[in-house]
């Protein structure tokens, strides 16, 4: 028996470092339950790295360590995407844009307090004197501006970047999102902020980030990809999902899907899956996990299993805990600054699909501990309704 595990395990290593073929769009999905990262194969040898996390086995990015496994051309990553700067998206980000010598740096074009502030101290002379925390937004911009490239902003129905062959486009990357309202509702909070920076010269805390995030269309010839970032429905036309479902540039419907904020109700938009997507796409959830809170719920994957028969997970959150007196549990809350569980491997979920099928056909991998969700497994994942979890006094009520 361990002979066997032993050449199955080998076989799905040697399988994960096969290289793409130049015509095949790649995603790689990765996630170690608190972080994310997607790698992609845009066609001849060119990549992406969009958003990054740590592995926990190295402490290297794993985009790197995923690229240096295929023996993948540093300098053919044409773009390292930041959707937003949350933690759990750019652990090792500065790292990715070192190490692409000829790489973009595409950032959302919708600040927050922080984020502008970040900007700031990097391109004035004069900053605000406003600290951020901010460390690795700091250490890329820094590496772009050293050599002499101003980051990209993305906005709704900018197209980032294509690719030519035999004279005619053959591969592009569109962002969706941040929409016109929620751009110049950012440049309305830094007149508020310059506003209070006068007044006090204190930190500012930063407003939510998920609603500037970037949403990316990415295409190789047939295959299409739609990337959901953690963008979340904000209920009015103008922002979230419906300003991308409302928007009279309607691209053509994507058959693979990045689910979008780890798989959470806030995140669902009905129309995104009848408007933006083909049917029963293989569709990819990076969960999310802090201490006792995680995502997606268990009723967060049966919605997205009545949605699509090919959903995927990177990993699934370990819910279970020792159990704790309510005496030792309030203490630990009010004494630790964070907590979280440490996992040991970061899965690893790869879509491939060549560019001149029609209509495209993703084959599917899975590696380190990722799974396809079927049957009643959505039972494995936290249940906020449970009468154990409904009496935690430090859950939110809506996760």
């Amino acid at each position: 028996m361990k002979a066997k595990n032993s050449t199955t395990g080998l076989l799905a290593n040697q399988a994960r470092v096969n290289p793409p073929a130049a015509d095949e769009l790649e995603i790689s999905f990765f996630g170690p339950s608190y972080g994310e990262s997607v790698v992609l194969h845009v066609g001849d040898g060119q990549w992406l790295i969009v958003d990054s996390c740590l592995s926990p086995s190295t402490g290297e990015p794993q985009a790197l360590e995923y690229l240096k496994a295929i023996r993948a051309d540093f300098s053919r990553i044409r773009a390292v995407v930041a959707t937003h700067w949350d933690n759990d998206h750019i652990r090792g980000l500065s790292q990715c844009l070192v190490a692409a010598p000829n790489a973009d740096f595409i950032i959302s074009g919708a600040f927050s307090s922080e984020d502008f502030t970040t900007i700031l101290r990097i391109y004035d002379k004069n900053p605000l004197g406003v600290s951020t925390g901010l460390e690795e937004i700091d250490r890329a911009l820094r590496c772009a501006r050293t050599r002499g490239r101003q980051p990209v902003l993305a906005f709704a129905n900018k197209r980032l970047l294509e690719a030519q062959r035999a004279g005619q486009q053959w591969a592009e990357v569109v962002a969706l999102s941040p929409s016109d309202a929620t751009v110049l509702e950012g440049h309305l909070n830094i007149g508020k902020l310059l506003q209070e920076v006068a007044k006090h010269r204190g930190r500012v805390t930063s407003a939510n980030r998920n609603d500037r995030s970037i949403v990316l269309w990415i295409r190789l010839g047939n295959a299409i990809v739609l990337l959901g970032s953690d963008l979340e429905e904000a209920g009015d036309r103008d922002s979230g999902w419906s300003a991308i479902t409302f928007s009279n540039i309607k691209k053509a419907k994507a058959t693979a899907f990045k689910v979008p904020h780890h798989g959470s109700k806030s995140s669902h938009l009905d129309e995104v899956w009848t408007e933006l997507l083909e049917p029963n796409p293989p569709s990819v959830v990076t969960p999310w996990k802090v201490a006792a809170r995680s995502l997606p719920t268990r009723q967060d994957v049966e919605r997205l299993q009545g949605l699509t028969d090919q959903l995927y997970v990177t990993t699934i959150p370990q819910n279970k805990r020792r159990p704790r007196s309510v005496e030792v549990d309030q203490m630990v809350r009010l004494t630790a600054l964070d907590m979280g569980q440490v996992f040991l491997t970061t899965g690893q979920v790869r879509l491939r699909a060549r560019a001149g099928s029609q209509p495209a056909r993703w084959t599917t991998e899975m590696f380190n501990g990722a799974k396809k969700i079927e049957g009643q497994m959505a039972k494995a994942f936290f249940d906020p309704l449970s009468h154990t979890n409904r009496n935690r006094p430090w859950l939110p009520r809506q996760l």
